[in-house]
């Protein structure tokens, strides 16, 4: 049985599927230097040159190279957050959301009506299939 923290990598559930015995680390190059900064930093630069796939961390990669290198995934993981403390909001705060809603409406209901009658009209046929599914 893997350790707990080898079970989240890549490499490991491989290296269990196919034996260890058939895995082996190739040296690409030989490098030296007087400390570990610079043989990351190619490290780093082969696994992209490599396309390297079972790496997760890109050795030698500053936290701006990542955030520049990674901005998608950043932005979806803080959308998924903001929607996960916008949810926790509204379940805490409902009855104030509620009166907050109605009372707007009560301002101009013939607005929030047309609305409803015109978000209704596009979205006809998803509507209809809703309530055939019920």
């Amino acid at each position: 049985m893997l350790k707990k923290n080898r079970q989240t990598t890549l490499i490991y559930p491989l290296m269990s599927k196919y034996g260890i015995e058939n895995c082996y680390i190739e040296l690409f190059e030989e490098c030296p230097c007087k400390n570990s900064n610079p043989l990351e930093k190619r490290e780093g630069e082969l696994m992209r040159e490599l396309k390297a796939c079972l790496n997760q961390k890109v050795a030698g990669r500053t936290t701006e190279e990542y955030q520049v290198d990674c901005a998608d995934k950043i932005k979806k993981a803080k959308a998924v957050s903001d929607l996960k403390k916008t949810k926790k909001y509204a379940e805490k705060n409902q009855d104030k959301l509620k009166a907050y809603r109605k009372e707007y409406y009560d301002k101009d209901p013939e607005k929030y009506k047309e609305k409803a009658r015109k978000y209704n009209e596009e979205h006809k046929n998803e509507i209809k299939m809703k309530t055939v599914n019920m």
